[in-house]
């Protein structure tokens, strides 16, 4: 599983000129097509793929999932699992060292 994060602009003249109902749109289509090109990226270098043969209907069958989230979505779950954990009684070290390859890298998550 990985994370497909974003870092891009749009220059302020085209902002400027922008109608203010229009804002949105162009953020959004920016956003878009930046994590467009991302995902296409990640699926063309997947090593895995979860298809099954369907002998029934002769085809196979292929399963993908797409998570969407936010850094605070991801942070409040790591949260959430610690806290499962705790209630479970596992120490803190031990907790630390199940949760540690999720905090050092969003690409585990």
């Amino acid at each position: 599983m990985q994370v497909i994060e974003i870092e891009t602009s749009i220059g302020q003249d085209l902002m400027i000129q922008a109608k203010v109902e229009d804002v949105e749109d162009i953020v959004n289509a920016k956003i878009r097509d930046e994590l467009s090109k991302k995902i296409t990226k990640a699926l063309d270098e997947m090593a895995y793929v979860d298809m099954e043969h369907n002998e029934e209907l002769n085809r196979f069958d292929i399963k993908a999932s797409l998570v969407l989230c936010s850094t605070t979505d991801m942070s409040s779950s790591i949260a959430m699992m610690a806290k499962i954990m705790h209630d479970k009684l596992l120490s803190e070290d031990d907790i630390g060292e199940i949760l540690e390859p999720l905090m050092e890298s969003k690409g585990g998550f």
